[in-house]
């Protein structure tokens, strides 16, 4: 998800003071000494009350990660200070939130301002934030950097395009992402056409074709791994990616399924059993999609192997590199029988293996891949030597009668020579420059959507039925080469189409999610006190339930009104112990303590709820005696009544905060 601002609040009091008061903040500051509460508190109030100061809280979703402040002047400038939490550093937030407070200053329409925003020098970081959203730098000396930029309304286009600069990749890598993908589909269209044949009755003419781009692609994934782990080793986690991902695994392995069985493609009845919904409803978990699995864990790990890898000496990372392979590449290339350790390529274990070479190359470099012809040239010598292997394998395989484990060998994505092709090609990529046309700009965009594709056509569902539609078992003769480009790109473009409408659809939803965070955080108090109001009328519900249907039943089986008397007094303690503790701990975030301020504060929290109580009690016995209204009926009611008299009580009253 993407970052955005809120307002800040009083709930925000505490956090702003502890990020102000943290060891690198203080050294950047132009008053480097610890801020006092009293100061801060005071200073807060102040700014919170101001119409020319706008101060906003930056959230990753629900965490926030900085603070962006800036201050009007009546000379029409905007005096800018910002600030990103510790841990969220590195990331590039200083520079998003640069943008979205232009965004933000154009909303509340104050166009015409000028931003200013003064750092010491020795801030290098926050310097270039300023220059990558177009500020100048029109001071410069030994005590402070000075730079500015005036806010019209065509710096809305250019924020919104600098969002994306910061995400955008260059383009070589982003062009083989798409190759990788048209590779992964060709891989697919050979195995579930069936055009391979039988290697043991060796090569024709029909079928060394077939081979040839069984050979040429099988680096594909092993690609695919590499670009994100080339990258992956110099970033850090981030919880809204890895939800993004795993929402984008789910909206294709259950919404492909309802698509299916909504156009009658496929009988919901043949689908509901307990296997196959496991499959689509816990995908990654069940193996749907084993690459998605794969990434996935392979994602959450990837921040702890780029910190071990950056740890690590160049010897170090390239013995442990070595020391990897020999179980899980070099001995299985060579034996022609099922190693225990053998996950074919196909597990988070060999994608760790990738991502170490990928680190290696990221950090270091391959002195042997100095220019891109060193790479094609590893690369086609590696499809030669995949196809020797083949034909060596099924060589065996007739020569023997035994080993037909080996013809599986070479067509493995941790086989050596798939290997060095896929760091040949990955090499010769790196060294590669695309000039900026057209095409190159076409693939560019595409490829974000690249990894929706293979969700879509490797779904349990489809995956055995588009080469059929496609035609694909049928042969063609000399037309085949032309069918198989055809088909491939076919798939390609649908499965881009397809994921360009998930992402409106997630952009939309995320959009929503956001607005409606800001409406929780513009009024955190009252809407933490309806959701937690909510929780204890939950739980004394249930407990009512329970004892005025199960535990007190056979006591006063016969005596409605005492069982439900005892059942609502009995339901009503253990609420507001619950109550008192979520409104303490979460609502009112209450600052007493010490026994006898908690005492305190407990006995007028009990106070207000008995007398609501009594209010409850009274009307549950006019609405069920007098009026007759079931009891379930009559506690709904009532619940309304009871939620704004304790709110009433508990923000005037109870947790009212203290003027110092």
């Amino acid at each position: 998800m993407e970052l955005y601002l809120r307002k800040a609040t009083q709930l925000d009091k505490k956090l702003i003071f502890d990020w102000a008061n943290e060891a690198k903040t203080r050294n950047n500051s132009f008053h480097s000494e610890p801020i006092l509460w009293e100061e801060h508190e005071a200073w807060f109030e102040k700014v919170l009350e101001a119409k020319d100061t706008f101060l906003f809280v930056c959230m990753d979703f629900m965490v926030p990660v900085g603070q962006i402040r800036v201050q009007l002047t009546s000379d029409r400038k905007g005096m800018i200070s910002y600030s990103v939490e510790e841990s969220h550093r590195g990331r590039g937030y200083g520079r998003t939130m640069l943008a979205l407070l232009e965004k933000e200053l154009i909303k509340n329409k104050l166009i015409g301002y000028t931003l200013i925003g003064e750092t010491r020098p020795e801030n290098e970081a926050s310097g270039r934030a300023f220059l990558s959203q177009g500020y100048l730098r029109t001071e410069a000396s030994k005590e402070k950097n000075c730079y500015c930029k005036e806010i019209t309304a065509q710096h809305k286009e250019t924020a919104e395009k600098n969002d994306t600069a910061l995400q955008k990749r260059e383009a070589k890598f982003e062009i083989l992402r798409v190759l990788a993908m048209m590779m992964i589909i060709v891989l697919h269209y050979l195995s579930k056409g069936e055009l391979l044949g039988n290697i043991t009755d060796g090569m024709n003419r029909a079928n060394c074709w077939f081979w040839f781009l069984e050979a040429a692609c099988l680096v594909s994934v092993n690609v695919y791994v590499l670009i994100s782990g080339y990258f992956l080793v110099n970033s850090r986690f981030s919880l809204g990616k890895l939800v993004n991902l795993w929402c984008r695994i789910l909206f294709y392995s259950i919404g492909v399924s309802v698509v299916l069985v909504i156009t009658g493609v496929v009988d919901y009845r043949s689908i509901l059993n307990f296997y196959d919904l496991q499959f689509f409803c816990l995908p990654t978990i069940n193996g749907h999609y084993w690459f998605a699995t794969s990434y996935v864990i392979f994602y959450l790990l990837a921040p702890f192997l780029g910190k071990a890898a950056k740890a690590m000496k160049k010897k170090e990372l390239k013995l442990l590199i070595f020391l990897l392979l020999i179980p899980f590449c070099f001995i299985k290339s060579i034996l022609p029988v099922a190693l225990p350790v053998d996950d074919l390529g196909n597990s988070f274990v060999w994608f760790i293996c990738l991502f170490f070479i990928a680190a290696y190359i990221r950090l270091y470099g391959i002195a042997f891949f100095k220019t891109k012809w060193a790479g094609l040239a590893v690369y086609l010598m590696s499809v030669g030597g995949i196809l020797l292997s083949i034909l060596a394998a099924g060589s065996l395989v007739k020569q023997t009668g035994n080993y037909e484990y080996a013809l599986t060998i070479p067509s493995n994505y941790n086989f050596f020579f798939v290997l060095t092709g896929s760091v040949g090609l990955f090499c010769a990529f790196l060294k590669m420059q695309f000039k900026n046309n057209i095409l190159t700009g076409y693939l560019v965009r595409i490829a974000p959507y690249t990894f929706g594709v293979y969700l879509l056509h490797e779904h349990l569902l489809l995956r055995y039925e588009w080469p059929g539609w496609l035609w694909v078992s049928n042969i063609y003769g000399g037309y085949r080469v032309l069918h198989i480009l055809f088909c491939t790109i076919f798939v390609l473009v649908i499965g881009i189409l397809v994921d360009w409408i998930r992402s409106l659809i997630f952009t939309a939803i995320q959009k929503l999610i956001i607005f409606s965070l800001k409406i929780y955080y513009a009024k955190q108090e009252v809407w933490d006190y309806l959701i937690f109001g909510a929780l204890a009328t939950v739980v004394n519900w249930v407990v009512y339930i329970a004892f005025a249907y199960c535990f007190l039943a056979p006591f006063w089986q016969y005596h409605d009104t005492i069982r439900e008397m005892t059942a609502n007094v009995i339901a009503w303690i253990v609420a507001v112990l619950f109550a008192y503790w979520t409104n303490r701990t979460f609502v009112f975030h209450s600052s007493a303590k010490g026994t006898k301020a908690m005492l305190k504060e407990f006995s007028s929290f009990i106070s207000a709820r008995i007398f609501s109580f009594l209010v409850e009690l009274g009307m549950f016995y006019i609405f069920v005696d007098w009026l007759e209204i079931n009891d379930l009926i009559s506690k709904l009611i009532i619940s309304v009544v009871v939620i704004i008299l304790n709110y009433i009580f508990s923000k005037l009253w109870i947790f009212k905060k203290k003027e110092k």
